[in-house]
């Protein structure tokens, strides 16, 4: 052998006898070696679980249903979300990683008993299915009726406001929502009716999540695909192109086999400032039930502006006190449409008779008596006026003919208006009027103006009777004057009689007399908002109303409602 050759040889079992106990040292430390607690603390993973059932018919999810084993009448179905019907349980658990100076968040999570459901389907009885479509058709079908009703009433409101007003952003923002939500809740319906005798399936629907603290100790979030699951043992594999991020409230998981308390579903959710663990400041809230408001809190309650839809769909819109509406607070500019309603006392005072001046008639003053907020100088023209002709069935107002043709002459829209009497005969009333009155095209509806007692209306039979003689006075002149006529009422009325006659309320324009800071909280045309108002033109007190709405709705109004 040569030099050359017992050199190389020499330098080769040097080597060797230098990597060995390398590789041996390496292979016991990666193999053999138990992992330390300290490792074993780093491998500590958390598990998130989440499940439900989903409906299918062929490419369509019809449903997702709550897992639920027995009762199905029962479990929560939603059409999209399946968050709000999954259920929630997380599990302790361990990086299945032997390799001591790997990464620890990298590969499999293995956790034992987890109660675990995959691959056993609960067998439904054949009727079931089809019966859960129906169920959801019939509600689905509700509550698109309910987002209809809810979107007419933002839509009411929008109409008789300007983006000028106080929460019209609010209400025009939720519009938005609300209009998407029917969308989505109408294109659902649809897919359910078009189901008929299409076969039906149910699968499962799972989400696994990893909770886990990284090198610097924060907490992360991967998800998870189900890689194996059998009686004993579930794992998972990382899906590592999922984005990292920070986790929510996930309660502490100590390492031991076994699972936690699954998560509650909330019945409700707010967005926005707190205070000392309470809603402070602004907030947005909706519940379960379908509640909603966007405004203002203090110490948890509704205090300050706010917009608010119950789960009827029903809107108000203004100041919160305590948890309680209280109204909406207007504010008073030359843009709103304001008028009058007359009668005798406008003429005859302390024994002198004065006439109105009707080329020089404008608002002055909207009066004193109550709180208003205005913007600008109250100097105000005169868009309509009311006039009273008649009473009972006897009674004239001998000033309205000549108050009637002025008021027309000076181009003020007009409206007549009846007083009505507890003591006659409804048929009676009507015919009274109909022959003392004018209505001319171009004249507002015609006016029922109901102030009765409390020990009036008892007097006449109560308030079933009062209604049937206020439905028959409506029918007869409505049927004269080829329009359905307003009914004048106050605040105490509605309170306590509108309630008992719900048909008279959903079937007639409301002009309504309500002496408050705050605009009445209800549909109305008209509103009376003081009888202590002041005109250049006529002598003494006036009563000063303003129509529900601007310029545009009232040429709209005109052209829908005035007398042909």
């Amino acid at each position: 052998m040569s030099d050359k050759k017992k050199a190389a040889l020499l330098r080769m079992l040097k080597w060797e006898c230098l990597t060995l106990p390398t590789v041996v040292v390496a292979w016991l430390l990666l193999f053999v070696v138990p992992m330390s607690e300290s490792q074993k603390e780093r491998n500590r993973v958390g598990i998130e679980y989440q499940s439900c059932y989903a409906l299918t018919s062929g490419k369509d999810t019809l449903l997702y249903i709550e897992d639920l084993s027995n009762d199905w009448s029962r479990a929560n179905i939603s059409v999209n979300n399946e968050n709000f019907t999954a259920r929630r349980e997380t599990f302790s658990g361990s990086w299945n990683n032997k390799y001591r100076f790997l990464p620890s968040c990298h590969g499999r999570i293995k956790t034992y008993n987890p109660d675990y459901r995959a691959d056993s389907l609960l067998r439904i009885v054949n009727d079931t299915l089809p019966k859960l479509v129906r169920q959801q058709e019939v509600m689905l079908a509700g509550k698109s009726r309910t987002l209809q009703r809810t979107l007419g009433e933002l839509l009411y409101y929008m109409r008789v406001h300007n983006v000028a007003d106080n929460g019209y952003h609010l209400v025009a923002s939720h519009y938005v929502e609300v209009a998407a939500e029917k969308e989505r809740i109408d294109s659902a319906l649809k897919i359910l009716k078009s189901v008929g005798d299409r076969p039906l399936q149910m699968c499962i629907v799972q989400r696994f999540t990893a909770v886990y603290k990284d090198s610097m100790g924060k907490t992360r979030r991967r998800k998870c695909r189900l890689l194996k699951s059998d009686a004993n043992e579930l794992q998972c594999i990382i899906q590592t192109d999922n984005r990292l991020k920070p986790t929510h409230a996930f309660a502490d998981y100590t390492g031991e086999p076994g699972k936690y308390t699954a998560a509650t579903k909330p019945k409700f959710a707010y967005y926005g400032e707190t205070s000392g663990g309470k809603r402070n400041g602004h907030g947005i809230y909706t519940d379960r039930a379908g509640n909603y408001y966007d405004g203002f809190w203090t110490n948890g309650m509704r205090d300050g502006f706010g917009c608010s839809v119950d789960s009827v769909g029903n809107v108000r819109v203004g100041l919160w006190k305590a948890d309680r509406f209280r109204g909406e607070r207007l504010n008073y500019t030359a843009e709103r449409i304001y008028g009058i309603d007359i009668a005798r006392y406008q003429h005859e005072i302390k024994n002198h008779v004065y006439p109105i001046i009707w080329n020089g008639l404008h608002i002055t003053n909207l009066g004193t008596k109550t709180p208003k907020t205005i913007t600008g100088e109250v100097k105000y023209p005169v868009s309509f006026v009311f006039i009273k002709s008649t009473e009972g069935t006897g009674i004239i107002n001998k000033y309205y003919a000549a108050d009637y043709s002025a008021a027309r002459k000076h181009g003020i829209r007009v409206g007549t208006y009846h007083f009505f009497s507890t003591k006659s005969r409804p048929q009676e009333q009507a015919r009274h009027f109909l022959r003392n009155s004018k209505f001319k095209p171009g004249d507002l509806p015609p006016v029922l103006d109901v102030e009765p007692s409390d020990a009036q209306i008892k007097a006449m039979g109560g308030a079933e009777v009062m209604f049937s003689h206020i439905r028959t006075w409506m029918n007869i002149v409505e049927n004269a004057t080829g329009t359905r006529p307003i009914l004048y009422i106050n605040q105490m009325f509605v309170n306590r009689y509108m309630p008992l006659s719900p048909d008279v309320a959903a079937g007639y324009e409301v002009w309504i007399a309500r002496y408050n800071e705050f605009k009445p909280d209800m549909h109305l045309s008209f509103w009376q908002l003081g009888y202590d108002g002041r005109l250049s033109g006529i002598r003494g007190d006036v009563d000063i109303n303003v129509f529900n709405g601007y310029r545009d709705e009232w040429e709209e109004y005109l052209k829908r409602r005035t007398i042909r």
